[in-house]
């Protein structure tokens, strides 16, 4: 209710509806549903998680003014902010070793296709990792993309440095596999480099699939973006209301979906499971999931940003944790190889602090990768 509070006040004049009604193809999958609550945290491991990550306890929460809990938020936020998710390249890689010498035969429709979409692509870094791991395909590289990306262009560096990340090795032997990965952005800009990097290095054919759209929680519409300038390209600090708090004579209209209408109108086997979803819209990421409906019934794992910007500051971590926790997700928060789980784990903390900060979160039926990070969760609780 308080979102729906929200977003009946959200730029209304720069943005234009129009309500449809999604109905599930017979066909189409859906997740199986959980085997069983996940196992609420110990005593003892709640008060290792709040010693790693230094932030008050529940006990001390109660001395402290909420102004001076943002303001200081805890020590180790940091570690939140660019995570090297090892859980999942490892997942990706033992399951390229099994087709080493598995025949096609063998294999399921949904075994032999990969689907991933990217919702706040920019400079695509990501989204060529994800595929490259997903595919099974040498023929996603990134550093050929980075190289081609930033040809002819002045690129705004990012927060996390992306284009530096190691990518996905691919077994000798392993079969690749056909798919699609959406890569979906917003600002005109980068959108136009998107495109002049894919066009380079053939990646279109290949399964990468470049929208020019920005993602929300309404059905389909139109938003307004800055337009795109040689200072702009890659800039990754401009969210949906960009336009609306301050250059609207600079702006140009960009076609806004819900993820569900995006789906539906975009994806090629839309009724295929997602594998991979990523989401990071500056601070919008809620509006995203609270837009996503039926699609996250047949996503497999996701990762999205928590923020103090957009319309994380008129909510919480839980609100988001609890949606996902009735889909059948199990979330934690994300850092350098090292999870910490937040579902069945929660702190008051966490009502009171924002900041940017990300959360992987896997389907619970997917017992392979949901085993693997639950036992990294276990294995950084002992680090230390």
């Amino acid at each position: 209710l308080q979102y729906q509070k929200m977003l009946s006040t959200f730029v209304p004049s720069k943005v234009t509806t129009s309500s449809t009604t999604t109905k599930r193809h017979p066909d189409a999958y859906q997740n199986p549903p959980p085997t069983g609550p996940v196992p609420w945290c110990t005593k003892e491991q709640k008060t290792k998680i709040s010693q790693q990550l230094l932030f008050p306890t529940d006990y001390n929460l109660r001395k402290m003014t909420l102004g001076k809990i943002q303001k200081h938020g805890f020590p180790r936020a940091g570690w939140l902010r660019c995570p090297n998710p090892s859980w999942l390249t490892s997942y990706y890689l033992e399951e390229s070793m099994k087709r080493v010498n598995s025949t096609s035969g063998s294999r399921s429709d949904d075994e032999d296709y990969f689907l991933g979409i990217s919702v706040g692509c920019n400079k695509g870094h990501d989204a060529i990792r994800t595929a490259r791991m997903g595919m099974f395909t040498p023929e996603f590289d990134a550093n050929q993309w980075g190289k081609a990306f930033h040809k002819n262009a002045t690129i705004t560096r990012g927060g996390c440095k992306q284009e530096f990340s190691s990518q996905a090795t691919i077994n000798a032997g392993s079969q690749s596999r056909t798919g699609e990965m959406h890569c979906i952005e917003p600002m005109p800009s980068t959108f136009h480099q998107l495109q002049a990097a894919s066009e380079q290095l053939g990646l279109h054919a290949k399964g990468l699939l470049l929208t020019h759209a920005a993602i929300a929680g309404i059905s389909e519409g139109t938003i307004r973006f800055p337009k795109a300038t040689s200072k702009n390209v890659g800039v990754e600090s401009i969210g949906i209301d960009y336009c609306n708090k301050y250059t609207n004579e600079n702006c140009e209209e960009v076609p806004v979906y819900s993820l569900e209408r995006y789906v539906e109108r975009f994806v090629r086997k839309r009724h295929h499971p997602i594998n991979i979803l990523q989401i990071d819209v500056e601070g919008w990421d809620f509006d995203v999931l609270f837009g996503a409906s039926s699609v996250l019934d047949k996503t497999h794992y996701l990762e999205f940003e928590y923020h103090i910007a957009g319309s994380w500051k008129n909510l919480h971590l839980q609100d988001a944790v609890m949606l996902l926790d009735g889909k059948g997700f199990v979330c934690y928060w994300a850092a350098a190889k090292r999870l910490w789980r937040i579902t069945s784990c929660y702190f008051e903390f966490y009502n009171h602090w924002h900041g940017w900060s990300n959360i992987a979160c896997v389907h619970s039926s997917q017992s392979g990768l949901y085993k693997r990070m639950e036992e990294l969760f276990l294995e950084t609780l002992k680090m230390w």
